[in-house]
């Protein structure tokens, strides 16, 4: 069967015709409902019909809520994708007016301006909401007295609501195939572990979380369902949005033609629930890639949906501390707990699942695993390779451990792991004949033995070592920099000047101003420990002023190039061009390392994953879609404050009912929002609670004007940008206009270029000139905020009046001065779509 609305294209199956003609014909899709049956229109065969299937419960046009007609009356209904039926007004909408209804029944506008705020607001236990009530149910007005009388009534009332979210099951991880996956040696320690600490699972079903999360109307304009390639106004490819990466155009090329490709991004990593760190958890969150990341990345939207705590193994005596054991156990445990919540959407991953879309149209779904956020050691540890191996230690590629350091090689080098690779190599190292050889071929395969890996069951749209991507936090801040080139840096310091050098970077690090973005150390960095992400951050970000006298010139210049790095890539958006620049920046970089591999072994695979982020931006879109520092900020509420709502005994169970309640409420929301039935006094306090912070906001950026601005205005050096140092603030009147703002600046100019140096900042001082340096400037120049930090290297110690523009506190200044000649502009934010 050919297609005759233009395209030509040739199809096997029936279906398949449809879902083309409906996704790049849609007007001729629709012409054809009307007149007569689809597949005769689009085929030039004969014998092509449609077979109507009723399966899906899609209510007749009786059964239409009258609310849904008031509120939509002039609206042209979008038919179904397969059978034809005004799905817009009958699934979709119908759906959210129905929900709408079993809420109402439960709850009145009085009950859920209260229950918002018991359960979103200033959350409360069950007994604390029955004393509330209590205690403010005579002063309540009669309208607004709650319909419900205690605690427990509010939450059996929100857990009748079953549409809304996802309740859990208690699931029992099964102790054969924990055996399954681990060494037949350590079977008999396994039972008596099991024995004493069985696994349970609270899980929530992934078909019922997917379901219920593209029934959400609110994403409507902000889900993407194909493969869409976007353009900066320049016409240059922009690589921002996960959909617009290359690695989903090569999962929709693997589907059947008129499929929309689901883009499943699970991430996972341990916390701590309590600062004491005796309690911790592993959950497991589930997001989509189709939603742009605008909304995605926001933790009020709730984009992300946690789906079960993991089971955490801890030893039962000293002895296992550490123990091949344990670690074996651990490996098996978890990947019995994957089969279980990945064997609920196996059938969908295969053959497909007709789903309704956020837009009211029936597509076909096909789940596919597109990323996968984590460290180092959850990497490995879901993609069943061994981190202590040193064969081929990543789970992305073949790279060789002693190879690790040459970031200037990506993983298409050294060749791609795949699911029919490493299953291959599994079979292969299995059927050995004795134990030696089973382990030995593991280990020259870089796997770890026996476990079979869940995702390898799944296909090739899911697997798993095609969806791992470095992540900028561990891999940047923490890792290279924090953990081995701050540390060699201050070995280097200390060698060259003794303890009186660490001790003159502590002293200038006091004197760095203030900032924003920064954190302030009054006390010096060089001694400091359990430092964090922002910590090794704000460190990195004003070092080079601070050291520049103190080491040698290559080993500034090589951390200068490694800044400009993790510029670039924390970039939310690339073209090709930037996509160059950073290639040609890690190669600089991986020739400048020498002064540091000379003092500490590079060889670690934080080092390597350096060199994936110019593979992975192309393929999975702007940095800031993948990484696992939106999931990190999850673990607060998913971890912390969860833990705190539970009485500490069989916690997960509390943990994850209050969250399921807490997904309830929020659904509740985003359905009066989008229903048009919002609560007035919500509203009132809701506007009320913007203007004091507004007011706060513009009190605090008043201080921060205080420091150094840029504007227009006679240009610094090679720029076309004016810095200044504000004095003050005034209002005066204009002839024929109101009164305008201006400020009195002090100007300062760069020296001259001979007396620049390797920092990558601008060296200023203050302008000499006929008027005492000082000029007036409307308010509305100012163009940005600025850093600056005292000049070191005169011998004066920052007292001298001369400063550093730190050009790295922000990327409108890195892009206009410290890169302006070997980095391209940034892209553009106006972004055009071309699907």
């Amino acid at each position: 069967m050919r297609c005759a609305y233009g395209c030509r294209k040739q199809f096997n199956r029936q279906e398949d015709l449809i879902r083309h003609v409906q996704l790049k014909h849609p007007q001729a899709f629709r012409q054809a409902l009307t007149s007569t049956n689809v597949a005769q229109q689009a085929s030039r065969s004969e014998t092509a019909e449609v077979v109507v299937d009723n399966e899906y419960p899609i209510p007749p046009p009786s059964e239409i809520n009258s609310i849904v007609e008031d509120d939509f009356p002039d609206e042209i209904p979008e038919l179904h994708a397969r059978y034809g039926i005004p799905v817009n007004n009958l699934v979709c909408r119908n759906h959210d007016a129905v929900t709408i209804a079993h809420v109402r029944q439960q709850f009145s506008d009085a009950d859920l301006d209260f229950v918002q705020h018991v359960i979103l607001d200033t959350p409360m236990g069950q007994n604390a909401i029955s004393q509330t009530l209590a205690f403010n149910r005579p002063r309540f007005r009669p309208e607004h007295i709650p319909s419900f009388k205690s605690g427990k009534d509010l939450h059996q009332r929100l857990d009748s609501l079953k549409q809304l979210s996802v309740d859990y099951n208690k699931v029992k991880v099964p102790l054969i195939s924990i055996l399954r996956n681990m060494p037949p040696l350590y079977h008999l320690q396994a039972r008596g572990y099991y024995q004493k600490r069985p696994c349970f699972l609270y899980l929530r079903s992934m078909r019922a979380l997917i379901r219920i999360r593209l029934q959400d109307s609110s994403l409507d304009g902000n889900f993407a369902y194909c493969f869409t390639e976007q353009y900066s106004s320049r016409g240059d490819r922009l690589y921002d949005e996960a959909y617009s990466g290359d690695y989903c155009e090569e999962l929709q090329n693997q589907l059947p033609n008129g499929a929309t490709p689901l883009l499943v991004i699970l991430s996972s990593d341990a916390a701590l629930a309590t600062k004491i760190g005796k309690q911790s958890f592993h959950p497991l969150i589930l997001d989509f890639g189709n939603i742009n990341k605008s909304i995605r990345k926001k933790l009020n939207s709730r984009s992300s949906t946690l789906v079960t705590y993991l089971p955490i193994i801890s030893p039962l005596k000293k002895s296992q501390v550490n123990s091949p054991f344990l670690t074996a156990y651990k490996r098996a445990v978890i990947h019995s707990a994957l089969a279980l919540i990945t064997f609920d959407i196996k059938e969908w991953i295969k053959d497909g699942a007709d789903l309704v879309s956020p837009d009211g149209q029936m597509r076909k779904f096909f789940p596919c695993l597109f990323n996968f956020n984590g460290d180092y050691p959850e990497q490995t540890l879901f993609s069943t390779v061994s981190p202590l191996c040193k064969t081929f230690p990543m789970p992305c590629c073949f790279v060789p451990g002693k190879s690790l350091s040459e970031c200037k090689k990506s993983c298409l080098f050294w060749g791609l792991k795949t699911t029919e690779i490493m299953k291959q190599k599994f079979r292969t190292s299995m059927a050995k004949t004795t134990l030696t050889r089973v382990v030995n071929s593991f280990a020259a395969n870089g796997q770890v033995p026996f476990v079979h890996n869940a995702f390898y069951d799944l296909g090739r749209t899911f697997c798993i070592h095609s969806a791992i991507t470095p992540d900028s936090m561990h891999v940047i801040y923490i890792g290279i920099f924090g953990y081995h080139l701050w540390s060699v840096t201050k070995m280097m310091i200390k060698e060259r000047h003794g303890d009186a050098g660490n001790d003159r970077v502590d002293s200038r690090f006091a004197l760095v101003p203030t900032y924003p973005k920064f954190h302030h150390y009054p006390k010096g960095v060089c001694s400091l420990s359990h430092l964090t992400k922002k910590d090794f951050k704000s460190i990195m970000l004003q070092l080079l002023p601070c050291i520049v006298d103190l080491v040698p010139s290559d080993v500034t210049i090589c951390l200068r190039t490694f800044l400009d790095i993790s510029m670039m890539i924390s970039n939310t958006s690339h073209t090709s061009a930037s996509l160059d620049s950073l290639e040609e920046k890690l190669v600089a970089f991986d020739g400048q390392l020498e002064v540091f591999r000379g003092r500490k072994k590079m060889n670690f695979p934080k080092m390597h994953s350096l060199s994936c982020f110019l593979r992975a931006i192309r393929r999975f879109g702007g940095p800031d879609s993948f990484g696992t520092e939106h999931m990190e900020a999850t673990q607060q509420f998913n971890v912390v404050k969860a833990y705190a709502r539970t009485n500490h005994k069989d916690s997960e169970e509390q943990m994850i009912r209050h969250i399921t309640r807490i997904d309830k409420v929020f659904a509740i929301r985003r359905l009066l929002v989008e229903m048009k039935w919002r609560i007035q006094q919500q509203v009132d306090s809701k506007i009320s609670r913007v203007s004091l912070w507004f007011l706060v906001f513009v009190a605090f950026m008043h201080g921060i004007w205080k420091t150094i601005i840029i504007g227009q205005a006679p240009a610094l050096a090679g720029t076309d940008l004016f810095v200044g140092k504000p004095l003050r603030f005034f209002s005066a009147a204009v002839e024929g206009t109101t009164n305008m703002s201006f400020a009195l600046l002090q100007q300062y100019q760069a020296l001259p270029t001979e007396n620049q140096n390797d920092t990558g900042c601008f060296i200023l001082e203050p302008f000499l000139a006929a008027t005492g340096g000082f000029i007036i400037v409307p308010a509305d120049a100012i163009e940005a905020r600025a850093h600056m930090i005292p000049y070191f290297q005169d011998g004066e110690e920052g007292r001298s009046g001369k400063v550093y523009l730190n050009s790295y506190a922000e990327k409108y200044l890195w892009s206009s001065i410290a890169c302006s000649q070997d980095v391209p502009d940034l892209p553009d934010s106006d972004i055009e779509s071309d699907s």
